[in-house]
């Protein structure tokens, strides 16, 4: 059965392809997307494809970038949009936004950190928040690997108080406690608007986030999955210009 996938695969390409040239694009494309960008993003690629291609039909899958990027490989994610903070991968990738990531908090517990710290300063460096009580996702984590190896090679002990697999839940901890967490600009955006939190970037130029269009070289390109890749870079720069998104 294993060797039957390449040639279902491959006919299911060429009967999606045939479809296109007779101007007829339909099908299930399958994306993946990290928690930070899936409302905002799955919300405004359902709009284009409904406008543009009404006969495809989206599934989205939401998940942390290792799991998302596993998926892709493994051929049951046609595309994704995930987050890179290192150079390799077995996917190919297109760079939407680079962010740094961001120390978040209650409003009233930022400003009582930043005045603890007597500083205003635009930034914070990673050794001042090595006393805070931080929630931070579950390891393996992309951002939990990459705050553990910034301390370790600093000598700074992080203060994890809780860890969850869920960002709503970190967020909750957040607002309902005076406890921290390290997330990028985007994930919070919702939040930042109300008041609810404030945040402030990390100043180490390596805790920064990169935002990328994700494309398997396991699992051959429908036309319709083609189609939807070809509008994700749009709607990226268009959350940018919104300052939704920030670089």
């Amino acid at each position: 059965m294993a060797d039957a996938a390449p040639l279902l695969a491959g006919a299911r390409q060429l009967v999606e392809s045939a479809r296109a040239q007779a101007g007829n694009i339909s099908g299930m494309v399958t994306v993946g997307l990290v928690p930070a960008v899936a409302p905002l993003m799955s919300s405004r690629l359902f709009a284009a494809v409904q406008a543009r291609m009404p006969a495809v039909r989206l599934r989205i899958v939401e998940g942390y970038s290792g799991d998302i990027e596993a998926r892709l490989t493994q051929g049951s994610v046609d595309l994704a949009v995930v987050n890179r903070y290192r150079a390799e991968g077995r996917n190919s990738y297109r760079r939407l936004l680079e962010t740094p990531l961001m120390l978040v908090g209650r409003r009233d517990a930022i400003r009582a950190q930043r005045r603890a710290a007597g500083t205003d300063a635009s930034s914070i460096p990673l050794r001042q928040i090595g006393g805070l009580p931080l929630v931070l996702p579950v390891p393996p984590n992309a951002i939990r690997n990459l705050l553990e190896d910034m301390a370790g090679t600093q000598d700074i002990t992080l203060n994890v108080c809780m860890e969850a697999s869920s960002s709503v839940v970190i967020k909750r901890m957040v607002t309902d406690h005076a406890a921290f967490t390290v997330l990028p600009y985007h994930a919070i955006t919702a939040e930042l608007e109300s008041g609810v939190f404030d945040a402030v970037p990390l100043t180490e130029r390596a805790l920064r986030q990169t935002v990328v269009l994700a494309t398997s070289s396991q699992r051959p390109f429908t036309a319709a999955a083609r189609q939807v890749a070809q509008m994700i870079p749009g709607i990226a720069d268009a959350l940018i210009r919104e300052c939704l998104w920030r670089r």
